[in-house]
């Protein structure tokens, strides 16, 4: 799968079917912590975030994109523990409700109920996030 997101990063809008969009995020949310830099950083993250300020997404996938990207397995994954690789999902997953939320705040299309879900959220994070390195060198 990652040669096929290698292949599918200079995809044009016009070629993105609403399947295989489906499938990207899929793909993308369910990889968003690898420990791999090039495929979290560059294919993942990098990729999602230009796709979503570049409308590849309709409404119904960008609210997917943040429920899933603020839910237990992703924001709220293993919380709570220092030092280990799961803080990669939740702050890589944060990043992707933050390029949701500010893509909603040029074109707004989240409803204020999604909008208030995701701050309420957030600050649950914040309150119980212990893992606040910066950037992590990998051996």
């Amino acid at each position: 799968m990652k040669r096929r997101l290698e292949e599918l990063i200079a995809i044009s809008k016009e070629s993105m079917t609403r399947e295989l969009a489906n499938e990207m995020i899929s793909f993308m949310l369910e990889n968003i912590g690898a420990t791999d830099p090039r495929l979290r950083d560059e294919l993942i993250y990098r990729t999602l975030a230009r796709w979503i300020h570049n409308d590849f997404f309709n409404e119904d996938q960008l609210e997917h994109i943040l429920t899933k990207a603020i839910d237990d397995n992703h924001l709220f994954y293993q919380i709570g523990e220092v030092c280990t690789d799961s803080v990669f999902k939740r702050s890589f997953s944060a990043l992707a409700a933050a390029t949701v939320l500010q893509k909603d705040q040029i074109e707004v299309r989240l409803d204020r109920d999604t909008v208030s879900r995701l701050l309420e959220r957030v600050c649950q994070y914040l309150e119980m996030e212990q893992d606040t390195r910066g950037y992590v060198k990998r051996s």
